[in-house]
């Protein structure tokens, strides 16, 4: 399209095109560094344009300007003077979008050629590894809002630990123990038992009876001694010892160390000085702003077990705590002023990243994370917030779900993607390698997001991060099948343009007046397919479309749309035979969009 309204292109003449070039970084975890988009070799540079792409997740923006509204980043040198920039030049987390015109405005501002700086972004490294800066969307022209075709070079920024020196402990002398002589036991002599002599039983000598004449008795029955049996010893049953039970030692109950005790503060509002609220232990502290004798500010530490049901994925470090207030015996739910709350991480251990304080968001019934920045020699978060209620230490670091519902539609080559995701989740968006745009998820977890794809099947894929800093990706194929309806391209000054891709020559180029384009009524209504009915007698106009009908008159800034009176910026008028209108009027009124490139000058219509 730009080649239609005319280029200057260097390579036709045997030149190298431009470069235009981000710089790399090898920087430490927590350090401050800069870099650096340039160009290279350029000729009559007038204006230029440009995003860059970097991960959130690694790098923390530093702004160049606090007392802008919005991010700042820093100028370059090509110009002396800027005449005009962007006032915001960041668009979304991880995207920065600038331009920059050399100035001043209104005439005899040079043009650069050479070689220089366009911009520098300030950068903070938050997490180790390799990260790009990935450069789209550039366009670099001269006075004549002619395009200059250039390369480009990305960039990346190397992520790492500082070393660590240890130094050894001393080492301390060898503690030699104290030589005990060994102990030699007394000896004892061997008891020898008494001996006790054998018993001799007494010898008796043998009797001799008297020698008598036998005498023969009377033969007598031999008798039978009676049989006696033999006597059984009584059988003595084995003794058996008594069973003694174990003894089994009494069970002592573990000891449960009492709940600790919960800290409560309360002090009323002072409507000339702000008022501290702190904990004995200064584990927490609210400064809150000046406030009228009738508030009361409270800060309370709450029972841990009463939120288990409400932590869901996340784990709960230290106690819980509710800062609340009433006026005139009427609760709050917000403060009208920032007051500053300090929160201190228990223990003494490392940080995890996805440690953060967070607010319970009663209505939507999630957490909100409030503060993420931990201040590392103080162990505690500190910012600024109007939320009263319930606040917590949580670690979340459970990837988010996957995103759900995901819809897209198309309006002409815009594609607006809708769906559900974790809520207040940034969601990046990137079609292969190319990122396309960063946007957010509401409290209810819906995101809207429109962005033109080119026509054609593109499979794109959504990075989802969580308010930890948990990252999930999914991919979806879009398929964009029609073109615009209509796209109109026109630049003030020049007799060329492109109406749906095709170059037309405007017999009267467009010209501005009072800051509004003016452009031949013909032109415009019949590129939009309206129809026009010159009214002779009135010095008016009729534009038709559909059921939509646009009255103008020649030199009467009142127009009538549909029958109601609309007040113009500049009226119509004539000009070499040809009726000049303001060309955002047209195009609006008939549901058209109108954008300006503010660097290449350029207008487009399209719908």
């Amino acid at each position: 399209m730009l080649s239609l309204l005319g280029s200057f292109t260097p390579a036709a003449l045997g030149a190298t095109p431009p470069r235009v070039v981000v710089s790399n970084a090898i920087v430490s975890l927590d350090s401050t560094f800069m870099v650096t988009v340039s160009v290279e070799n350029v000729t009559n540079l007038f204006g230029f344009e440009f995003k860059l792409s970097y991960d959130p997740l690694f790098l923390t923006i530093i702004d160049a300007d606090s007392a802008q509204e919005g991010i700042q980043i820093g100028r370059g040198n090509v110009f002396a003077q800027i005449g005009v920039q962007p006032p915001i030049h960041m668009a979304a987390p991880g995207l920065i979008s600038y331009y920059a015109v050399s100035g001043p405005l209104g005439g005899g501002a040079p043009e650069f050629s050479g070689s220089g700086t366009l911009a520098t972004i300030t950068f903070r490294a938050i997490r180790t590894g390799t990260t790009p800066f990935t450069l789209s969307d550039v366009v670099l022209a001269n006075r004549g809002a002619q395009t200059i075709p250039s390369t480009v070079h990305n960039g990346q920024a190397t992520i790492s630990i500082p070393p660590v020196i240890i130094m050894p402990p001393p080492v301390a002398p060898p503690v030699t123990p104290p030589v005990t002589p060994p102990v030699t036991p007394p000896v004892t002599p061997p008891v020898t038992p008494p001996v006790t002599p054998p018993v001799t039983p007494p010898v008796t000598p043998p009797v001799t009876p008297p020698v008598t004449p036998p005498v023969t008795p009377p033969v007598t029955p031999p008798v039978t001694p009676p049989v006696t049996p033999p006597v059984t010893p009584p059988v003595t049953p084995p003794v058996t010892p008594p069973v003694t039970p174990p003894v089994t030692p009494p069970v002592t109950p573990p000891i449960t160390p009492p709940p600790p005790t919960l800290q409560t503060v309360t002090q009323e509002g002072n409507p000339l000085a702000p008022s501290l609220l702190s904990f004995e232990d200064f584990t927490a502290s609210v400064l809150v702003p000046a406030l009228p004798r009738t508030t009361s500010i409270t800060l309370r530490q709450v029972d841990a077990t009463t939120i288990t049901p409400l932590l869901g994925t996340h784990r709960l470090i230290g106690i819980p705590l509710n800062l609340l207030a009433t006026q005139n015996n009427q609760s709050l739910r917000e403060l009208d002023t920032n007051a500053v709350i300090d929160i201190k991480v228990p223990g003494d251990g490392a940080i995890p990243s996805n440690l953060g304080l967070y607010f319970f968001n009663e209505e939507h019934r999630t957490w909100v994370r409030v503060l993420g920045d931990f201040q590392g020699a103080t162990r505690a978060f500190v910012g600024n917030t109007t939320h009263l209620g319930l606040y917590a230490l949580l670690i979340d670091a459970t990837p988010p779900a996957m995103l759900t519902g995901i819809t897209a539609t198309s309006r002409g080559r815009d594609i607006t993607l809708t769906g559900t995701a974790e809520p207040l989740a940034t969601i990046h968006l990137f079609a292969g390698n190319q990122f396309i745009g960063a946007f957010s998820a509401n409290l209810q977890g819906r995101y809207n997001f429109t962005s033109p794809f080119s026509v054609g099947r593109h499979v794109i894929t959504l990075r989802q991060i969580d308010q930890a800093g948990n990252a999930g990706s999914q991919s979806v194929e879009i398929s964009v099948t029609a073109d615009w309806a209509v796209n109109i391209a026109l630049v003030p000054g020049s007799s060329q343009s492109v109406v749906n891709n095709q170059a037309v020559v405007l017999d009267v180029p467009p010209r501005i007046i009072n800051g509004r384009t003016m452009v031949p009524l013909r032109f415009i209504a019949e590129a939009l397919g309206a129809s026009v009915t010159w009214q002779e007698a009135t010095n008016s106009v009729l534009i038709q479309l559909g059921d939509k009908r646009v009255s103008l008159t020649v030199g009467s800034r009142t127009a009538m749309v549909d029958g109601v009176a609309v007040t113009l910026d500049v009226a119509p008028l004539v000009e070499r035979g040809r009726t000049l209108v303001p060309v955002r009027f047209i195009a609006e009124t008939f549901d058209c969009e109108v954008i300006w490139h503010s660097v290449t000058n350029r207008i487009e219509i399209r719908r």
